[in-house]
């Protein structure tokens, strides 16, 4: 009998070699145009050798590559031949990173050539040794790096209507110069993150009596290489109140500014809402906004303090406080407060009663010792009012309620008490 596998057997086995063998050289294929060409046109700033240059790249040589160069159906070139080129060497192994066009004066590198459509530009920027600040404008579209000892990578999108576009390249920081060592171009197919910031306001909400004047901390945070100037601006400021930033505007990002609100005794009481806007002076004019509410509380004459039955207190009937009577009062006056916002037992309303009484009292004499910072504003007001000797003053002159015994109890409630509450 003979030991040879059936022919349709082999025949499947001649098939699946020829179907992996057909796909191990599609993966080959791609691979290798994926690696031939990572860009639909890519630019490569250097010298004029074209030794260290990747195959399908295009050399851009400085003030030799004047524009109008070609290669094929593309034009490109820079259009001012105040350009200078160097060169870190072949010590560096990615070609496109070995050299770079740059320089001082800014300068403007132009492509015609291209299809209508939306492209995306991504632009690598750096040196082995030094530092380089990169500006790249197109259009109303900016973006940054600056890169020291190292490379990096910008990006715009912008869309292309068939007429040449102009890159225009400067140095961002001003002291650093500028250098593009690779452009590449592809169909844009995402939208790129643009330059931009965050607007931040603290706190969200302030509180002033009538006449005084209330801050905000207003927070600018730029991402993406964002480096415009930000000017800020308010809304629906009402008669009695009025706005302003300290700066009104910010040039060194990160940074804040201080938003006063400043109100007048006749400002009515109530709650505004005031719109914070702040601006960039870039070609985008990124905007943001944030909400701040003020909170304004009616004023009032002070009155001066008056004991029970209405007899005026003066100021020197009042002794100060010893540090330690003021440490036992303020152990005290603590535990109430807990009590009482823990319980909720005081309206919003007698809060702020209560902080009228004790700034009304600042001109008596207080105690030296140093209490922990209020937490709260009632806490705020009954320390105070507890160190000038206030509330013991009170407590002092006040009627003795009647206290009645308690009424005995039963012999069962004794035996139920005891079976319930043992003695320890």
């Amino acid at each position: 009998m003979s030991n040879r596998p059936h022919f349709l057997l082999q025949l499947i086995r001649w098939d699946l070699r020829a179907t992996l063998a057909l796909a191990l050289g599609l993966v080959i294929l791609v691979g290798w145009s994926l690696a031939a060409s990572d860009a639909m046109i890519a630019f490569d700033f250097g010298t004029a050798s074209f030794a260290d240059l990747n195959s399908g790249d295009i050399r851009v040589s400085g003030g030799v590559s004047l524009y109008p160069q070609t290669s094929g159906t593309i034009s490109f070139g820079w259009v001012s031949p105040d350009i200078t080129e160097f060169s870190d060497g072949a010590n560096v192994s990615n070609k496109r990173n070995r050299d770079y066009n740059g320089g001082q004066p800014p300068n403007t590198f132009r492509i015609s050539g291209l299809p209508v459509g939306s492209y995306k530009f991504s632009a690598t920027v750096g040196t082995a040794s030094g530092t380089l600040s990169t500006r790249m404008t197109i259009g109303d579209k900016t973006t940054t790096i600056t890169k020291s000892d190292g490379w990096g990578t910008i990006s715009l999108i912008t869309n292309v209507g068939g007429d040449s576009v102009d890159i225009n390249f400067s140095s961002a920081n001003g002291g650093d110069s500028w250098g593009i060592n690779a452009l590449l171009i592809n169909l844009s197919t995402g939208a790129v993150p643009q330059p931009g910031f965050s607007l931040s306001a603290v706190p969200a909400t302030q509180q002033v009596i009538a006449g005084g004047v209330a801050t905000f901390a207003i927070g600018i945070t730029p991402f993406n290489n964002y480096t415009g100037t930000v000017s800020f601006s308010a809304a629906g400021i009402t008669p009695g109140v009025t706005a302003a930033f300290v700066p009104s505007q910010l040039s060194s990002l990160p940074g804040s500014s201080e938003l006063r609100l400043a109100t007048t005794a006749q400002t009515s009481p109530t709650i505004y809402e005031v719109l914070v806007t702040a601006a960039g002076n870039d070609s985008q004019v990124v905007t943001k906004t944030a909400m701040v509410k003020l909170v304004v509380i009616a004023g009032s004459e002070p009155s001066p303090p008056t004991q029970p039955g209405g007899e005026v207190v003066s100021p020197d009937a009042v002794s100060p406080r010893s540090d330690q009577e003021v440490k036992d009062e303020f152990a005290l006056v603590d535990q109430y407060v807990q009590q009482v916002e823990q319980q909720r037992l005081v309206q919003p309303k007698e809060v702020v009663e209560l902080q009228t009484i004790s700034d009304s009292m600042a001109g008596f004499p207080l105690g030296t010792f140093e209490l922990p910072p209020p937490k709260t504003s009632l806490e705020a007001s009954l320390q105070f009012l507890t160190r000038a000797g206030i509330i013991d003053s009170t407590l002092s002159t006040a009627s003795r309620s009647d206290q009645r015994a308690p009424k005995p109890l039963g012999f069962w409630a004794r035996f139920w008490g005891a079976v319930s509450s043992p003695v320890q």
